[in-house]
């Protein structure tokens, strides 16, 4: 009889197979519009003789795929100074924090083996 997902149980016909219908628009429900926004700030200093130099940036993405997001922290400090005629000191730091939800693989690949009767809602998509 196969697996109870692919049969429905109708209590005066007994057990069969759903109904072979497309669902409307049901590739447009699964895909999301996706967003990215980038902010960055930066702030330098210096003279002669030294420099210094801090930034700031976020990374805020929505994906195409339900669930699917990154957001990126990204923070950099950079100086260096002129200690004599020939010698220069530099020192740079880099600190970074990513968060990824729902990483996908190939979006396309993983949404076309699902049957056209098969409405994404039940997977969550909207």
């Amino acid at each position: 009889m196969g697996s109870a997902a692919r049969w429905l149980f109708d209590h005066t016909a007994g057990w069969r197979s759903p109904p072979y219908s497309a669902v409307k628009n049901n590739i447009q429900n699964f895909y999301n519009t996706g967003r990215t926004f980038t902010n960055t700030v930066a702030i330098a200093a210096g003279n002669q003789v030294s420099n210094i130099r801090f930034s700031a940036s976020d990374l805020d993405n929505k994906g195409i795929l339900p669930g699917n997001s990154l957001n990126r922290k990204l923070f950099n400090l950079s100086a260096n100074t002129t200690i004599a005629k020939k010698l220069t000191l530099e020192a740079r730091a880099q600190y970074s924090s990513e968060v990824n939800t729902n990483r996908p693989s190939h979006p396309t690949f993983r949404r076309m083996p699902m049957p056209r009767r098969t409405d994404s809602h039940q997977y969550g998509c909207t």
